[in-house]
């Protein structure tokens, strides 16, 4: 050992350090700390109608654009009434089979056998009435109106 003089040193630093720790952890009073009150809770009126309101028609800071008018409640469509619009009827099963996936350029693009031809589409497009919405080697998801449909390859 050639330096004697930094060994003891840091070993009367490693004694202070732990001198230290051992002082809190057993030499520290052990009193109550101050507490505070706990917070009264009030009551809430229950049968009060609670109005959430969504204003649409604010000034956009970005577009400088004037907002635009917004349609009075009776005009607006709710999300029922399209979900009742929608064909609720069975759903019809796809005529194509799905092949596989195939990565290109670091993109998914899968293939599909529809009426004896080959079709190479990615998410987002669509083979007739059916939206690819997303898959992987072994199944795709397609959606067609309210309905959801998943294929798988042939093994």
């Amino acid at each position: 050992m050639k330096s004697r003089g930094m060994t003891y040193l840091l070993l009367a630093v490693v004694l202070g350090v732990w001198g230290v720790v051992v002082w809190k952890v057993f030499f520290t009073r052990r009193d109550a700390a101050i507490v505070s009150p706990v917070a009264t809770v009030h009551p809430v009126n229950r049968n009060a109608a609670i109005i959430d309101t969504l204003r649409l028609d604010y000034r956009d800071p970005f577009l400088e654009i004037p907002p635009q008018t917004v349609p009075p409640l009776s005009e607006r469509t709710t999300v029922r009434s399209i979900l009742k619009q929608a064909d609720r009827s069975e759903p019809e099963a796809p005529t194509f089979s799905y092949l596989g996936v195939i990565r290109k350029s670091d993109k998914l693009h899968f293939l599909f056998t529809v009426e004896g031809s080959q079709v190479m589409i990615r998410p987002g497009e669509s083979i007739g009435e059916y939206r690819l919405c997303g898959g992987c080697a072994d199944s795709v998801q397609f959606i067609k109106g309210l309905h959801s449909f998943y294929l798988k390859p042939p093994v």
